[in-house]
C-alpha cells in the first residue's frame, strides 16, 4: 500500500545517504537526519535523531544499528543494518591501569588502545565507479575492502575537590589510517578524525535536589572530504572549542521511581565553528 512505497522511498534515500551510517562518525551525524529522510519518511528521521543520541552515550556501534533496525521494523531496512555489521571485521585491543592518590579522592588513568579495520563496507561516491564496468551500472555506492588502523593514548583524571564539587578530564592522541583511498584517491589519513582532542568536565551539586555541570571539549584539526572541481578533495578543517552547561532539579524521587528536570545550553560561549565541515548553530 502507500504505506509501504513510503518505506521503500526512505530506504531507497536512507541508501544513497548511507555514507552518513556506515562509520561511527557517519552515524553520529544521524542526529541531524536532513530534511530529504524527514519528508520520506518521518518515522525513519526520526529513529536515525535518536540512534545519534544513543553513540554520544556511548551504546555501541552495533547495538545503535541493531536497535534502530528494530525499532523501525521494516524487513529492508534490518536486512541493510545486517549487511553492514556482516560485512565489518575488527579488531580491537586496549590496556591500562588507574590510580588512586590523595586518600582515593583523585583517580589518575592511562590507557593504549589499537583498532584494526580488517573488512569494511564503505561507500565510494569519489567517481572511481565506473557505470561502463560496473556489473549494476553504478557511478557510486558501497564497496568492500580493506578498512584501517586506529591506534592512540588516553589520559585522564577525575578529582572529588569536595563533597560536592567533581572535576574531570582527558586528553586523547590518535593516530588513523587508512588501507584504501576510498573517499580521496592518494589520501590515506582517517578523515574526520582529529589527532588531539581534551575534555574538562565540572559538576556541582547544590542542596539535596539540583545540580549543575560544566562541560568543555577541544578537537585539534582534522580533514574533511569535499567534492570539489571534478572529485573529492580532502580540507583541513580547524579544530573548535565547545562548551556546554547543563542544569538538573530532582522533582520526585521514592524507592522505585525519580523524577528530574534537565535544561542544557549548547554552545554556551556563543562560539563560531564547523563540526565535520557543517556550521554549528551557536548557543541554544
Amino acid at each position: 500500500g502507500e504505506v509501504e512505497r513510503d518505506e521503500r522511498a526512505a530506504l531507497a534515500t536512507l541508501r544513497h545517504r548511507g555514507e552518513q551510517i556506515e562509520r561511527d562518525d557517519r552515524v553520529r551525524r544521524a542526529g541531524r537526519a536532513d530534511d530529504e529522510i524527514g519528508r520520506a519518511h518521518p518515522v525513519i528521521a526520526e529513529e536515525l535523531q535518536l540512534a545519534g543520541l544513543e553513540l554520544r552515550a556511548g551504546k555501541s556501534r552495533s547495538e545503535v544499528l541493531l536497535d534502530f533496525g528494530r525499532r523501525v521494523g521494516v524487513d529492508d531496512v534490518s536486512a541493510f543494518v545486517a549487511v553492514l555489521l556482516q560485512s565489518d571485521r575488527y579488531n580491537t585491543y586496549d590496556f591500562g591501569f588507574d590510580q588512586y592518590v590523595w586518600k582515593s579522592r583523585v583517580r589518575l588513568s592511562t590507557t593504549f588502545f589499537y583498532n584494526r579495520i580488517k573488512q569494511l563496507t564503505a561507500f565510494d561516491s569519489s567517481g572511481r565507479i565506473n557505470a561502463a564496468t560496473d556489473p549494476y551500472g553504478r557511478t557510486s555506492g558501497y564497496l568492500n575492502g580493506a578498512g584501517g588502523l586506529s591506534r592512540g593514548l588516553e589520559f585522564g583524571y577525575e578529582a572529588r575537590l569536595t563533597s560536592t564539587t567533581t572535576v574531570q578530564g582527558s586528553y586523547t592522541f590518535t593516530n588513523a589510517v587508512n588501507d584504501r583511498d576510498v573517499q580521496v584517491p592518494g589520501f590515506w589519513l582517517a578523515l574526520t578524525t582529529p589527532r588531539h582532542t581534551a575534555t574538562f568536565l565540572v559538576t556541582q551539586r547544590i542542596g539535596k535536589r539540583a545540580d549543575v555541570t560544566f562541560d568543555l571539549f577541544k578537537s585539534g584539526e582534522f580533514f574533511v572530504p569535499y567534492f570539489a572541481t571534478g572529485r573529492t578533495r580532502p580540507f583541513l578543517s580547524p579544530g573548535y572549542t565547545k562548551a556546554d552547561l547543563v542544569g538538573g532539579y530532582k522533582l520526585w524521587a521514592s524507592d522505585k521511581r525519580n523524577v528530574r528536570l534537565y535544561g542544557k545550553v549548547e554552545n554556551v560561549f556563543n562560539r563560531l565553528y564547523y563540526e565535520n565541515g557543517w556550521l554549528v548553530p551557536q548557543a541554544w
